[in-house]
């Protein structure tokens, strides 16, 4: 090969001419900035794409919260619902499938108490549906099944509160202690028995059925109830009464 520059014969693959010193090759410079700006458009759509998986996360932890919310908090849900003026699908479903119809019979009314077909806005708020006067003389309630549940609870607590009471008041004194099973269908009086029977501490028997059987037939029971009176010394019984009593 010969130099490009003094044009002297040189071996070939010689760089620098060994005679004036020029190189014999074009120079390579590679530029920077090209794999500057590669670098930077990778960070940035690296940057882009760690974004989008941030607001993915973020929308899935959302409405996983929404679901378990309405799952945990079904009440506060169509509580939120009625508020706005407009029934929920719950209300129409509950109003017209899920009720309970409560019958209290024609002897539970009297001519000062007679049976009523009105029902009060409190009766309303609480979710009586209707009243309905049968021809026997009977009154019919037609109760959502989730108020219905409430009411009867309310009403059990109610019940057991008013029993106790006759122990831990001053109208019964001979009676110490009352106990009851689950549904009120048997219930004992534990009393000091010479108080007792020199008393009119009995007429508890009939106050106490008037609220066990209102909660039975709430309670979808037939009414009844036996009333034991124990010694609470000796423990043994003194008297039985069955309410309502045989024909």
């Amino acid at each position: 090969m010969y130099c490009k520059k003094c044009g002297k014969e040189i071996p070939d693959g010689t760089y620098i001419c060994n005679f004036c010193g020029e190189s014999q090759f074009e120079d390579v410079f590679i530029s920077a900035a090209p794999i500057e700006a590669t670098s930077k458009k990778a960070k940035k759509k690296t940057s882009m794409a760690d974004v989008t998986i941030l607001i993915m996360v973020i929308v899935i932890i959302i409405a996983l919260g929404v679901i378990v919310g309405a799952i945990l908090y079904p009440e506060s849900s169509n509580t939120d619902n009625s508020s706005s003026g407009s029934a929920s699908s719950y209300d129409m479903v509950d109003s017209n499938l899920l009720t309970v119809d409560v019958t209290l019979p024609a002897s539970f009314f009297t001519e000062d108490s007679p049976p009523s077909d009105k029902l009060s806005e409190e009766d309303k708020n609480r979710g009586f549906v209707s009243a309905t006067i049968n021809p026997d003389g009977s009154l019919t309630y037609t109760i959502k099944k989730s108020a219905w549940n409430k009411i009867v609870d309310e009403m059990y607590t109610s019940t057991s509160k008013s029993l106790n009471d006759i122990a831990t008041g001053t109208d019964y004194p001979s009676i110490k202690k009352v106990e009851h099973n689950k549904n009120f269908s048997k219930v004992t009086f534990f009393v000091n028995k010479q108080e007792f029977k020199n008393s009119f501490d009995s007429f508890a028997y009939l106050g106490a059925y008037f609220g066990i059987a209102y909660y039975q037939m709430f309670n979808q029971q037939e009414p009844g109830c036996e009333f034991t009176v124990v010694d609470i010394q000796t423990n043994q019984v003194i008297d039985t009464v069955i309410y309502p009593k045989a024909q």
